[in-house]
């Protein structure tokens, strides 16, 4: 069982993600078609990661979009993912 202080670091992690990705892309001009979302998810071995999902007005800009996210997070991450439609 999560204890409020657990869930609280829990969402100041997600809602983190979020805002650093939706300031990343608006600094760069892509249109999201709704808010950017992000949730944990665990791969095969059992890390924990972050899946961040962006929806945009243009999709034909998904590449652009997953390079800025990319660099500003550091890199690709085995345990994170970026869905971008």
């Amino acid at each position: 069982m999560r204890t409020c202080s657990q869930r609280s670091k829990t969402n100041a992690i997600l809602d983190g993600a979020v805002a650093i990705t939706t300031e990343v892309l608006a600094r760069r001009r892509f249109a999201l078609a709704e808010p950017v979302a992000a949730r944990f998810q665990t791969d095969e071995r059992g890390s924990t990661g972050i899946e961040i999902t962006v929806r945009l007005k243009d999709p034909t800009r998904a590449a652009a979009a997953r390079k800025a996210i990319t660099e500003r997070f550091g890199g690709h991450s085995r345990c994170d993912s970026v869905v971008i439609w």
